[in-house]
C-alpha cells in the first residue's frame, strides 16, 4: 500500500486542506521578518502547524532547521544543539528557518535558552505548541507572534478523503465517509491514517473505528509505524508523539503480534526492536543520550519489516506494564522529568521517586520542576 500521508502531502500553501489563510499569514511573517520575535503557532494536532513551516522553507527555498522539544534534555544540551543554528550561516548559502515543535514545557532553564535563540537569532524562528497558554509559556508568548490554527471542518476533510478514495479506487459509501471525517475531530491526518486502515468505507466498517480519547496520540503513533512504509514518515510519526519514544517501543512490543499476522514480518519487527533495545541499554549504561536517534531509527524500522501493508482495523491496548503498575498521568510525567534528570528510563525513574519524595521538600530547585499535580502525586506514591 502506497503511504496515504506522504502520497498526498500538499506540496504548496495552494494545496493545504483547511487553515490556509493562517498559513498566509505565517508566510507574511517570515518574508518580513525582524530579529527578536518567533512566530508561534498554535491549535489542537493534525491541524498543519508543523506543515506551515515545511511548505514556508520550500517556498522561500530556505533551509529547514527542525527540532523537538523533547529532543531538550537540559539548557547546556540546547545551547549545544541549537543555539548556534541562530547564527551560523547556512552550508548552502541560503536563508534558514528554525522550527522548534511541541513547546509544552515547564522548565525554566529550557525556556530561558528558547528566549535567547530568539533574541539573537540571525533567522527566523518557529514554534508549535497545542496549548500555549501554559503560565510558564508566557515569556516565550511575550516575545512572540501568535498565530491560531483551528480544528478542520469535517466537509473539508470528507472532500478531502473523497478525492483519495476516487483516485485509490476505495469503495464508500456517502453516509460513512461523513461519519469517518466526524471522526477525525479536526485532525486531518488523523482522518488520512483511518481511511488507509479500510478496504471499504462502510457505515459498518467506520463503526469499528471508535472515538478518540486522551491518549488519542499514541494510537495515531502505531498506525503511522504500522501502516506506512516509509522510514522517514514512521520517524515522524514517533518524534511528534506525546509520548517518549522508550514508552512508544512498549506500545510497539504489545501491539506487534495483533498487527504483523505473517512469521517472516513478526520476526523482522522483533529483530528490529531487539537492535532499539540494545541502544537503548547502551543510552542507559553509558548515559549518552546522543544514541537516542538510533534508538528511534531502529523504531521506525519496524514499518519497513512488513513486505504488505495490513489493511485491517486493529483495536490497540496499552502495554501490560502501564497496567499492572496503574501509574497515574501525572506521575508518569514525573517519571518522565527525574529520567531526564538522571538519565534513566521512565520505568526507572520510578525507583527514584522515594528519594524526590524527600527532595521536594528540601530543595526549592527541584520541587520547581514539578507541577502541583505531579508533587502530589509522586508524595502520594507507594512502592
Amino acid at each position: 500500500m502506497v503511504d496515504f500521508l506522504l502520497k498526498y502531502k500538499p506540496k504548496s500553501i495552494s494545496e493545504v486542506v483547511g487553515n490556509r489563510k493562517q498559513m498566509e499569514e505565517a508566510l507574511k511573517f517570515i518574508k518580513e521578518y525582524k530579529k527578536g520575535q518567533a512566530l508561534l503557532l498554535y491549535g489542537p494536532s493534525g491541524v498543519g502547524k508543523t506543515l506551515c513551516a515545511e511548505l514556508i522553507a520550500k517556498e522561500l527555498n530556505y533551509e529547514l532547521i527542525e527540532l523537538s522539544s523533547s529532543d531538550f534534555r537540559d539548557y547546556e544540551s540546547i545551547k549545544r544543539d541549537i543555539f548556534e543554528a541562530g547564527k551560523q550561516r547556512s552550508i548552502f548559502g541560503k536563508g534558514k528557518l528554525i522550527l522548534i515543535d511541541e513547546i509544552e514545557i515547564k522548565d525554566k532553564g529550557m525556556i530561558k535558552a528558547i528566549l535567547e535563540l530568539i533574541r539573537s537569532s540571525e533567522y527566523p524562528v518557529i514554534l508549535t505548541s497545542n496549548n500555549p497558554w501554559e503560565k510558564s509559556l508566557l515569556p516565550i508568548r511575550q516575545a512572540s507572534k501568535l498565530i491560531k490554527f483551528e480544528k478542520i471542518k469535517s466537509e473539508e476533510i470528507k472532500r478531502f478523503l473523497e478525492k483519495i478514495a476516487k483516485k485509490e479506487k476505495i469503495k464508500y459509501e456517502e453516509r460513512a465517509l461523513e461519519q469517518l471525517a466526524r471522526l477525525a475531530n479536526g485532525d486531518i491526518r488523523a482522518a488520512i491514517i483511518d481511511l488507509s486502515t479500510l478496504n471499504e468505507v462502510t457505515e459498518e466498517s467506520v463503526k469499528t473505528i471508535s472515538t478518540r480519547e486522551l491518549e488519542q496520540t499514541i494510537f495515531d503513533t502505531l498506525k503511522i509505524i504500522f501502516k506506512t512504509k516509509n522510514i522517514e514518515t514512521a520517524k515522524l510519526g514517533i518524534t511528534q508523539s506525546e509520548k517518549e519514544p522508550e514508552e512508544i517501543f512498549l506500545w510497539i512490543e504489545e501491539n506487534l503480534p495483533k498487527e504483523y499476522s505473517k512469521e517472516e514480518d513478526l520476526a523482522k519487527a522483533f529483530e528490529y526492536l531487539a537492535k532499539a533495545d540494545f541502544f537503548y541499554s547502551m543510552i542507559i549504561k553509558r548515559q549518552n543520550w546522543a544514541l537516542e536517534k538510533y534508538f528511534i531509527d531502529f523504531l521506525s524500522f519496524v514499518s519497513i519489516a512488513k513486505k504488505e501493508t495490513y489493511r485491517k482495523f486493529v483495536p490497540y491496548t496499552s502495554p501490560k506494564f502501564l497496567y499492572e503498575k496503574k501509574i497515574p498521568e501525572e506521575l508518569m510525567e514525573a517519571c518522565k522529568k527525574i529520567g531526564r534528570l538522571t538519565h534513566c528510563s521512565s520505568r526507572d525513574a520510578l525507583s527514584y521517586l522515594p528519594i524526590f519524595k524527600g527532595l521536594i521538600k528540601k530543595n526549592e530547585n527541584i520541587a520547581n520542576m514539578f507541577t502541583k499535580e505531579e508533587i502530589e502525586a509522586i508524595k502520594e506514591f507507594k512502592s
